[in-house]
């Protein structure tokens, strides 16, 4: 039978072997080099995925003390708004009443029974309470009727106060 190879001489052979094994030997140093990079890279990734967690849990943490602080400032928000809330309601209402007792004194309504009676006390008894009261006090008291402002007004309580203060 025909071979259609020709026949390789040794030496051909011996010096493909040569080549050969030089390759190898340099494939196999090459790869030596290529596996320390890759044990070094693979040091690296193990440094860059520990500093990853890290800065991931430093995120969390920002964000969860920024979204605490977020809820403390809305939580501040509502409680200050409650309380204006509240105030305005109260001022509302105390408005309210002041504006039915101005009209209620305005109008010549009838006195209550407890302003009924305080006007209707002696005038002795009048003056003692007046004595206690300061100039402002007075004032408003000689304000709120007409026999309050008749005692806070005659002379004998004046002369009486005067007497009791200066002697």
């Amino acid at each position: 039978m025909d071979n259609p190879r020709p026949e390789r001489s040794a030496r051909d052979l011996k010096g493909e072997l040569e080549r050969a094994k030089k390759t190898i030997s340099s494939l196999e140093t090459s790869n030596s080099k290529l596996e320390s990079e890759v044990e070094v890279l693979k040091g690296v990734l193990a440094v860059v995925r520990e500093d990853l967690n890290i800065k991931n849990e430093q995120f969390d943490y920002l964000y969860a003390s920024l979204k605490a602080h977020k809820e403390q400032e809305l939580q501040e928000r509502y409680t200050h708004e409650k309380f204006l809330s509240d105030r305005v309601a109260a001022l509302e209402l105390d408005i309210q009443a002041r504006d039915a007792t101005i009209r209620s004194l305005s109008s010549g309504a009838t006195r209550s029974p407890a302003f009924a009676l305080f006007s209707a006390c002696p005038p002795e008894l009048t003056h003692r309470v007046c004595a206690f009261l300061g100039a402002g006090g007075l004032a408003r008291l000689a304000r709120s009727s007409k026999e309050l402002a008749r005692a806070a007004n005659s002379p004998s309580f004046w002369r009486h106060r005067f007497l009791a203060r200066f002697g």
